[in-house]
């Protein structure tokens, strides 16, 4: 197996047709350009060559009955939707957009990791908001506010949800 680490935005990347496998995990989603870039991935892979693309649906957070945690959440989807243009519901259209692009055997499933239950995932959320303190406090969010989402999910006793990865997947036809 070679592996090729790519900036996919880029258009004068351009392996056409050249992929057994292509894979995009927790990226179409932060691109204002997503649908076009889409097409690209596609337009790389062999005939019978597999697209994998995983992102987040949008499952928790700002209905959580934490007030704090709920507050932090709505304040940091809003920012990445503002500032990169993230949408935590475009996965959901993905297996139309498979089946428009032309691709056969598609495949969906979605993983939903509880904070709490799984560390790891705890951890990439703790992660993740400790990058935009800054940005959600400059954005309107207390730090009272913050401090208390980041001490409730230390808390070894919380379950939240903070999204589900869902996963969906296909192939370009194969040549007769």
């Amino acid at each position: 197996m070679k592996v090729i680490e790519a900036d996919i935005t880029d258009p004068a990347f351009h392996p056409a047709g050249r992929f057994d496998l292509v894979h995009a995990r927790l990226v179409l989603m932060h691109l204002r350009d997503r649908e076009e870039v889409l097409r690209r991935l596609v337009s790389w892979l062999k005939p019978g060559g597999l697209l994998v693309v995983s992102d987040a649906l949008a499952v928790g957070g700002e209905t959580s009955p934490h007030e704090a945690y709920r507050r932090t959440m709505t304040a940091y989807w809003r920012l990445l939707a503002e500032t990169i243009g993230s949408d935590r519901h475009c996965v959901a259209h993905y297996p139309r957009m498979f089946t428009e692009l032309g691709l056969r055997d598609i495949g969906m499933d979605t993983h939903l990791p509880a904070v709490g239950l799984d560390t790891r995932f705890g951890r990439f959320l703790a992660l993740s908001l400790e990058q935009t303190r800054e940005r959600l406090m400059a954005a309107g969010l207390p730090a009272a506010v913050y401090n208390a989402a980041i001490q409730h999910l230390d808390n070894p006793m919380t379950r939240e949800m903070f999204f589900a990865m869902a996963t969906c997947w296909g192939r370009t036809p194969t040549v007769p």
